[in-house]
């Protein structure tokens, strides 16, 4: 009689677990299933913006096209130089921080991406045909530095002579240095140089012909569109981009 009684409690304990393990299964399925909704991504709209240093030079403006104040980035230090890339998700500033020499933003939040510590600012910024790098190079310095966009992880390559200007080359892995003596070409990763005393190709009628750019540019005057400076960025006019701003429902 007792063992019927014994069993029959084990028998409610049971049923009682599986009910409170039934509860929690249902309680938590619409959360189960809520991982496998669909990821919600924010729509952005673009306005042409221009951006600018600010007087003070401690923070970088962004104008509409009618001179209509967009917004900001504070950057608190003076700043050097900064640049965007092709696509204007990107802002990279040099600024006379001790701390954080060299910062990148992302331009669709308009938050800080990543920041770097440098011995001193880098006056030379370019992004890479394919804006996954980041190069930087100062004039006394015979040194080019490739930083990874979005992890900030830095190389440095060494070159034979000082920078002038740093170019983008048009091709993903590749990037231009304009020096006094020539005009190198390197390549990004792995870092190395491909091609000195690198030729470019110059139309004159209806002839074509390599040539050391060094010498019919910079010496002769002849125009060739990769190494005409359209903008400069501390200047008034500063640099043309795009604004992105969260699209409205």
């Amino acid at each position: 009689m007792k063992n019927s009684w014994f069993v029959k409690d084990i028998k409610i304990k049971v049923l009682s677990l599986g009910l409170l393990a039934l509860c929690i299964l249902v309680a938590g399925l619409p959360w189960f299933f809520s991982a496998f909704e669909k990821t919600e991504f924010t729509e952005f709209t673009f306005t042409p913006a221009r951006y600018k240093s600010s007087l003070d030079k401690q923070s970088i403006e962004i104008f509409s096209d009618s001179s209509k104040l967009l917004s900001s980035i504070y950057i608190g230090w003076p700043i050097i130089n900064f640049t965007i890339n092709s696509d204007s998700t990107n802002l990279a500033v040099s600024a006379f921080n001790p701390w954080e020499t060299l910062r990148i933003y992302d331009l669709k939040t308009l938050e800080l991406q990543t920041s770097l510590k440098m011995k001193v600012p880098p006056r030379f910024l370019v992004f890479s045909a394919d804006n996954k790098y980041l190069a930087v190079a100062e004039e006394h310095n015979p040194k080019v530095f490739l930083i990874e966009t979005k992890t900030g992880e830095k190389q440095s390559l060494n070159l034979p002579v000082q920078p002038l200007s740093l170019l983008n080359a048009e091709i993903p892995n590749e990037l231009l240095i304009r020096s006094e003596q020539e005009v190198i070409r390197i390549q990004i990763e792995p870092p190395k140089i491909l091609e000195r005393n690198a030729k470019f190709e110059f139309e004159f009628g209806d002839e074509k012909m390599f040539l050391d750019p060094v010498e019919i540019c910079f010496v002769h005057g002849v125009p060739h569109p990769l190494f005409a400076q359209k903008e400069v960025a501390m200047s008034d006019e500063g640099l043309t981009g795009f604004l992105f701003q969260p699209k409205l429902n």
